[in-house]
């Protein structure tokens, strides 16, 4: 139980990391969605 949440914090910044990486990711795949979206609708 000890070294579990003694490992905890090293994982934690690096976790944070990935997940703003992703979030990112997951916003430039959404603007891409709906500017293709946008390119339909208008032709």
């Amino acid at each position: 139980m000890k070294s579990d949440s003694n490992k905890k914090p090293l994982f934690n910044p690096n976790y944070y990391t990935v997940i703003e990486s992703n979030k990112a990711r997951w916003m430039f795949l959404i603007a891409f969605i709906v500017a293709l979206f946008v390119i339909k609708l208008n032709f």
